[in-house]
């Protein structure tokens, strides 16, 4: 619309720099533009029309746009994808994020039938002993979650292990020839200033110390040259990076060892939550408790 056809129904024209205009820095237009209130009633006007679409068609499925959290619901979320995730499962390459994802639907799936089956066991046993059907809840969900925790932490154990596999041999080699290259640099030096304490009078001393310092420039640069390759090959940009990834290493290196160290202390957790589970299960051995039981609680 022209601005006067817009002042004639009473709208006012936005600017294209909101911020900087009209109302200086507190734009109340922007500011409730770009209000959670405002993204929620938009993400609401999205649900309600792809559900009025799918019942159109006779779809049984619909879509919420609210959280796992403001649903009431106890699953683990999944984690965003993405184009670069999804497109390496398609080329038959196994995304992290996508195998994370697949580790929550089964969690999910299990907490689901194991939620169900513990319902139908505290309904059974309500009357006589609820504090055991609840702590058995508390043991399952404590448990799926512990397994979570080992999975994640397997993943980010096995990308820090690869990275120290690679950069490790890259440092060694550039360490080697770092130190080579000051060594013959030092010998070079010395050897220069021998050539300046001599005169005329010498000329073979003179020679063959000339000779040394050619030789020695020659390995220098052959040197340098190969630590410039090493840097290139291995993508680095300059000298400085190669050199930061020491520090990097040694962080690395100190989060596998944590890693490690939590992953035993999960493993402790868990097997002794599985024992304490079988000991409860114990008490449900009488025939009319076990025929409310699925064959994988049992």
């Amino acid at each position: 619309m022209t601005p006067s056809a817009a002042q004639e129904h009473g709208y006012i024209r936005a600017d294209k720099h909101p911020k900087s205009t009209r109302f200086g820095r507190q734009n109340p237009v922007s500011e409730q533009w770009n209000s959670e209130a405002q993204l929620r009633e938009w993400r609401k006007a999205l649900a309600d029309a792809v559900n009025h679409t799918l019942q159109e068609h006779q779809i049984d499925t619909r879509i919420d746009y609210r959280s796992f959290a403001d649903q009431g619901r106890d699953e683990q979320p999944t984690i965003h994808e993405g184009y670069h995730a999804r497109d390496m499962e398609k080329k038959g390459l196994i995304s992290d994020r996508c195998e994370i994802n697949r580790q929550i639907r089964s969690d999910n799936r299990l907490f689901r039938e194991l939620k169900r089956q513990v319902e139908k066991m505290a309904k059974t046993i309500s009357e006589n002993i609820p504090a055991i059907a609840r702590r058995l809840e508390q043991l399952r969900g404590t448990m799926i979650m512990i397994r979570y925790y080992l999975f994640h932490n397997r993943m980010q154990a096995s990308s820090a292990s690869k990275w120290i596999s690679m950069i490790t041999p890259v440092l060694k080699k550039y360490k080697a020839i770092t130190k080579t290259i000051r060594t013959k640099q030092a010998e070079k030096k010395s050897l220069q200033s021998q050539k300046k304490e001599l005169n005329f009078l010498q000329p073979v001393q003179y020679y063959q110390i000339s000779r040394k310092i050619t030789t020695l420039t020659e390995d220098i640069e052959e040197l340098l040259s190969l630590k410039e390759r090493l840097i290139s090959d291995n993508y680095f940009h300059n000298e400085s990076e190669i050199k930061t990834s020491e520090l990097t290493l040694q962080k690395q290196q100190d989060f596998l060892n944590k890693l490690n160290l939590q992953n035993e202390n999960l493993w402790n957790q868990l097997t002794e939550n599985q024992k304490l589970f079988q000991e409860i299960k114990k008490l449900f051995a009488l025939k009319n408790w076990r025929n409310c039981l699925t064959p994988e609680l049992i």
